[in-house]
């Protein structure tokens, strides 16, 4: 249904089941981005501009996603990992590129000034294989580990993401027991705060809900391609949760049994000039607004055109546009006053490299939205608590590019 990969010769596949949802880029920056380190700021700029400087919440981080706060005020983020030495696979649509399996995916506690891994061995595929032009290092286009909620005091529901036809998953289940996690939502209980704790691995995880098995056997928006799945975000519904599929391009409701059903699917986008290309829309992210509503935000597909990507409110069955005029769109955040934050990983497209921003949508949406912050090196997740957004940077990095980070930004209002 939905392309895993994205290469030139394969232009109307989708970026949507892409691995880590970043794939024709990899870590392929343009070149007057410099990479960051962990010592960096969290921002990069082209060389002829100053570079924004932010806190720096934690760093070292590998390849982190998506993030969300506990109500004592503890943050948690996604790490979508490095991938690992196999089994692998062909990687999608470029044969040049072999996708391999590890562990090294993890969820991560910030508390404080601290940050420590609080469930690791969670699966993850990256490029071990470089292409023969030498343009994809090792631990690029990862998968694994891209979102977290919490499910209760002391329990938090994450995404694992997987990129691909959902029958490729049984090489690595046969492999590792944490092969099974590859596009399911999974849960585990946690130490909140800095209690001592024993850190919690692969057997302390449940799965809920296997996304991807549902998308196998329903392969529900319209099909162009086989099955693909990449649950890229939840959050808590009732007993159960809302997911985010963008490998299916579907919002999709997980009861408390774990069962799956549709809510929705999403167009493709309009064709940008000159290519004749209908964009996938590659669900990211999804909140809940003030009026109950679901909000979800897209990346859009190849040839992940400026200005294409919109964001979708689902209500009462009911699909519309609530925004538009965005560009390549990773995570949501609703502000007190109904102002919506959106995280563009490339403020101008992805084919110009992975510089971000952050930007505010008014209450009511629009096609209008205010630049809150930018320069912001491949930025992915948002998280809101005072007067800060925390923010997710460096989300696409290869393992020997430094390190991820979440950084505060301040915003012009407070949520006290």
């Amino acid at each position: 249904m939905k392309a895993g990969h994205v290469h030139p010769s394969m232009a109307t596949r989708s970026i949507g089941a892409a691995a880590g949802v970043i794939t024709c880029l990899g870590v392929v920056v343009a070149p007057a981005v410099a990479m960051p380190t962990e010592a960096a700021t969290g921002a990069v700029t082209a060389s002829s501009a100053p570079a924004p400087t932010y806190p720096v919440i934690a760093s070292g981080l590998d390849n982190p996603r998506q993030l969300a706060f506990a109500a004592n005020g503890d943050l948690y983020v996604a790490e979508s990992g490095h991938g690992g030495n196999g089994p692998c696979i062909p990687g999608g649509d470029d044969p040049t590129v072999s996708t391999c399996f590890g562990t090294s995916g993890a969820i991560t506690l910030i508390h404080g000034k601290r940050a420590r891994q609080v469930i690791t061995g969670l699966p993850s595929l990256a490029a071990q294989v470089a292409t023969s032009g030498g343009q994809l290092p090792p631990g690029a286009q990862a998968a694994g580990p891209s979102d977290v909620t919490m499910a209760g005091r002391s329990t938090i529901a994450f995404t694992v993401g997987f990129g691909s036809d959902p029958v490729n998953r049984f090489a690595f289940s046969a492999a590792s027991s944490a092969g099974h996690l590859l596009g399911t939502v999974g849960t585990s209980r946690v130490s909140p705060g800095w209690a001592p704790f024993r850190r919690s691995g692969i057997d302390g995880v449940q799965q809920r809900a296997d996304i991807a098995a549902f998308e196998a056997v329903n392969n529900p928006a319209p099909p162009v391609d086989a099955p693909d799945s990449n649950p890229n975000a939840l959050i808590p519904d009732g007993d159960g949760f809302v997911v985010a599929d963008a490998g299916g391009n579907d919002l999709l409701r997980v009861s408390a049994s774990g069962q799956v059903s549709l809510i929705a699917t999403f167009p493709p986008a309009k064709a940008c000039p000159p290519l004749p290309i209908e964009p996938q829309a590659v669900p990211t992210s999804v909140v809940r607004g003030p009026d109950h509503a679901y909000y979800v935000s897209e990346l859009t597909g190849f040839p992940f055109c400026e200005g294409s990507a919109r964001i979708w409110k689902v209500k009462d069955g009911q699909t519309s546009v609530y925004a538009s005029g965005l560009t390549n769109v990773t995570d949501l955040a609703f502000g007190p006053r109904g102002e919506l934050y959106a995280v563009e990983i490339a403020q101008n497209g992805l084919q110009s490299g992975p510089v971000g921003a952050v930007v505010k949508i008014p209450r009511g949406g629009g096609d209008q939205h205010e630049v809150v912050a930018a320069g912001l090196f491949a930025p992915y997740g948002i998280a809101l608590r005072g007067s800060s957004a925390y923010v997710t940077t460096g989300s696409i990095l290869p393992t020997t590019a430094g390190g991820g980070q979440v950084v505060r930004i301040p915003l012009k209002h407070s949520t006290h």
